[in-house]
């Protein structure tokens, strides 16, 4: 490889995408003086190294950091709400490796894929319960995707002729022994503006899975549908019986049941006169039987993991939840906590004189326990490879709902509180526990955001419509180095 570097002159590209965001939360009973003050940012950094059409090696890194924070993670509790979303930053400067793969094939018919690489399964706009490899499901209110990749083994073998894609991979991420390593199978058709694909999947602690996912044009509409099936799930689910203390919530086994995630969305596009602008309108309908009906099980479900890393400290574990089972999230996700959600969109896309403008407002609403989330973004290019965002949002509903989560904690129980022959255990988080303590809930956010990007990075792109996803399908065949 290292000759073929020294005999081409286009044979690396550099490149990267950097992401600085500053943001206001404004809270419930709390001056504008004291509002939390957050700068999230993101760098990655890439190299993509092509020795040969047949060959192909792509590195990526990223330095995220947020310049307001100090270096240990905030234990007043609010952490612990957000930790578990993609991007969450928690401390001043953390370097990660987000892919690291080497991509061949085998006799121009098999394409092979290993090593770290982001994937992402599913047509939904706003929730994908097919989308079984990555270990956190995507933050539909995010600016991009911040999740990083998985360890995979991946092979691909497309059918041009026939418009199908079948796709096989080992999925290594976490694994420490044979029986760790999980498996799909995936299978790809299009045909004039539908495409369907069905995916069956299996790993130790998560059960097995089979998914279907369909996009197709009907009338002027985009319409997509997902649905997935688990069973011998062993990942942690809880109960809590009328009026008991949520940290005492028992464990339920739902190995043997089968759970249900399924999503139904569509859009449409309208034209703006003649020029090239254009209003988008859709959304999306959620029903997650991971979830829960009602929000009592909260407070157990964002603070159980400090406790059981206590406990485990200690030797012992009372409530069962680490570590994790295959990688699932165990703690609070607001997007994955209920079992209904309903979501829309209305996107503006250079209206008039205003090409480098695009305006969108979404919302997503937790049907379960009543809470709400508006966006607003107001995004506009300046220079080539450099925009300016502005956006805001708005939380609404229940206070105890998951998306305006005020929490009003009690004291951990004594039987709760881990000890070593009488010595509390020292576990960041805990000590907030042991005395109870309250979060105001949210009202709004507002920010600003600066990405700028290379001309060579990947970048993520909107769903395409269904009109012209058989051509991007077919394209996809033909270009898999």
């Amino acid at each position: 490889m290292q000759g073929a570097l020294e005999e081409r002159d286009d044979l690396v590209a550099l490149g990267g995408f950097v992401l600085l965001q500053l943001q206001v939360t404004g809270t419930e009973d709390t001056a504008a003086s004291d509002s939390a003050l957050r700068a999230p940012s993101f760098f990655d950094f890439f190299a993509d190294v092509r020795p040969t059409d047949r060959l192909r090696v792509f590195a990526q890194g990223r330095l995220q950091t947020d310049f307001t924070r100090g270096q240990a993670v905030d234990t007043d509790g609010s952490d612990l709400v957000f930790q578990n979303l993609a991007g969450f930053v928690g401390r001043e400067a953390e370097v990660l490796l987000d892919q690291l793969w080497v991509k061949f094939d085998v006799a121009r018919v098999v394409y092979v894929t290993a090593g770290k690489q982001r994937l992402r399964w599913g047509s939904g706009r706003f929730f994908n319960p097919t989308d079984f490899v990555n270990r956190q499901r995507v933050n539909p209110v995010a600016l991009f995707d911040q999740r990083l990749g998985v360890n995979l083994v991946r092979l691909h073998l497309p059918l041009e002729r026939e418009n199908v894609n079948l796709y096989a991979l080992a999925d290594i991420e976490g694994a420490s022994t044979v029986e760790d390593v999980g498996v799909a199978l995936r299978g790809e058709v299009a045909w004039a503006s539908t495409e369907t694909a069905v995916t069956l999947a299996y790993r130790r602690g998560t059960g097995y899975r089979a998914g279907i996912d369909v996009s197709t044009g009907l009338w002027r509409f985009d319409v997509r549908a997902e649905a997935s099936f688990t069973w011998d799930d062993h990942s942690p689910f809880f109960a809590l019986d009328d009026g008991q203390n949520p940290f005492l919530a028992r464990r339920v086994d739902r190995s043997d049941d089968v759970i249900v995630e399924a999503g139904l969305g569509a859009d449409i596009v309208f034209r703006l006169g003649d020029d090239d602008g254009q209003l988008i309108l859709g959304g999306q309908a959620y029903f997650n039987d991971r979830g829960y009906d009602d929000d009592t099980l909260y407070p157990f479900l964002i603070f159980a993991p400090v406790i059981d890393q206590a406990v485990v400290n200690t030797g012992f574990s009372t409530i069962g939840v680490a570590p994790p089972f295959g990688g699932v999230d165990i703690g609070f996700n607001p997007f994955l906590v209920g079992r209904w959600y309903a979501a829309a969109f209305a996107s503006l896309i250079g209206p008039g004189d205003l090409d480098d403008t695009t305006l969108a407002l979404s919302g997503i609403g937790n049907l379960s326990d009543r809470s709400f989330i508006v966006r607003f973004d107001l995004s506009q290019a300046v220079l080539t490879f450099l925009s300016i965002r502005f956006f805001t949002n708005v939380y609404a509903g229940e206070t105890s709902g998951g998306f305006r989560l005020g929490l009003d904690v009690p004291p951990l129980p004594d039987e709760l509180v881990p000890t070593i022959p009488g010595v509390p255990v020292e576990v960041p988080g805990l000590a907030v526990l042991t005395e109870g303590f309250s979060i105001p809930a949210p009202l709004f956010d507002v920010g600003s955001a600066s990405p700028s990007t290379s001309d060579d990075l990947p970048q993520e792109l909107p769903s395409p419509s269904s009109r012209d996803r058989t051509r991007r399908f077919r394209a996809a065949q033909s270009t898999n180095l």
